[in-house]
Parts: structure tokens; sequence; C-alpha cells
């Protein structure tokens, strides 16, 4: 049985995360590259970390993601969902038929 891909999406909201608040940021099939930005949105002071902001804040995202502790539900003024992206997973069924 094959893994398929997950799909990160990360938005900027307000503090009680409301999905009138949320603007898309980015997406990625890579949790490394969301990873990054939410770490520059920490450091510019748009997100907050368990109540740290710009260098403590990003600091400390960036050694939860180190140690596998990352809990999202402490990031403040930023939410990120995990997809699973379906385009590859039906990808086999838009595939051309090969010919002999």
């Amino acid at each position: 049985m094959s893994i398929q891909p997950m799909i990160f999406i990360l938005y900027s909201c307000n503090q009680w995360k409301e999905h009138g608040s949320m603007r898309f940021l980015a997406a990625s099939t890579e949790i490394k590259d969301i990873h990054k930005l939410v770490r520059a949105e920490i450091r510019e002071g748009n997100m907050n970390y368990k109540g740290l902001s710009k260098r403590t804040g990003s600091k400390c995202f960036g050694a939860d993601f180190q140690n596998n502790d990352i809990d999202l539900n402490l990031l403040e003024y930023g939410y990120i969902t995990i997809n699973e992206n379906l385009a590859c997973k039906n990808q086999s069924r838009h595939q051309k038929p090969k010919r002999d």
C-alpha cells in the first residue's frame, strides 16, 4: 500500500482562527517549505508560537519542528491544514494508455 502525498496549506488568520478571517499564504507538498514560511511569519511578527513572537517564537517553533513536537494549536494568527493530495490519488485514471 502506497502512502498518498499530502498537501499542507498555510493561512494567516485572527487569534480565534475564524474561517472568515483566513487568508491563503502558501501550499506545498513539503512540510519543510511550510515550516520555513511559518518561521518567517513569526520572525516578522505576523504570527506567534506558544505566546512567543519574533526571534524567540521562531527559534521555539524551529526547535519543536526538529524534535517533531509541534503543537499547531499553539500557533497564533496562523492556521495549517493537512489534506490528502487527491490529484495524485486519481492520477492513474487519467494516464494515457500505453500503445504496443
